[in-house]
């Protein structure tokens, strides 16, 4: 009885280690916003969470990424920013920033929409 017990609370303890360990999924939506630029990049840093508020009449977004290797990685990111019919705004006057993530680390970005008539984004990532 003491076994099972003791076998009982060993599981429940790694259930809930592999819990705290496991990012919430991405919604859908959020999912369709990251766009990776190389291929390569996808399997090495993961877009955990994105959030979005307005700031005044601009829409502003952060995303939390995480570095899943073990090794720092180099890479650029930018934002897109699309109106209510879908088209881009700003069509490339947005930069490429350089970021580097320290193996298994996570860094936050954020970006502003360049006009109130944004209402959605992408995040576009290349190494």
């Amino acid at each position: 009885m003491r076994t099972m017990i003791t076998g009982f609370l060993a599981l429940l303890l790694a259930l809930g280690v592999a819990a705290c360990a496991t990012h919430p999924a991405l919604s859908e939506a959020d999912q369709q916003a990251v766009q990776y630029h190389s291929k390569s990049l996808e399997g090495q840093m993961e877009v955990v969470a994105i959030d979005r508020r307005y700031r005044g009449d601009l829409l502003t977004a952060q995303v939390k990424l995480l570095n899943r290797s073990a090794f720092n990685v180099s890479y650029a990111y930018k934002f897109r920013w699309f109106d209510s019919d879908g088209f881009e705004i700003a069509q490339d006057r947005t930069p490429w920033t350089p970021v580097q993530t320290p193996g298994r680390g996570s860094h936050l970005v954020q970006g502003v929409a360049p006009s109130a008539n944004a209402v959605s984004m992408e995040i576009w990532l290349k190494q």
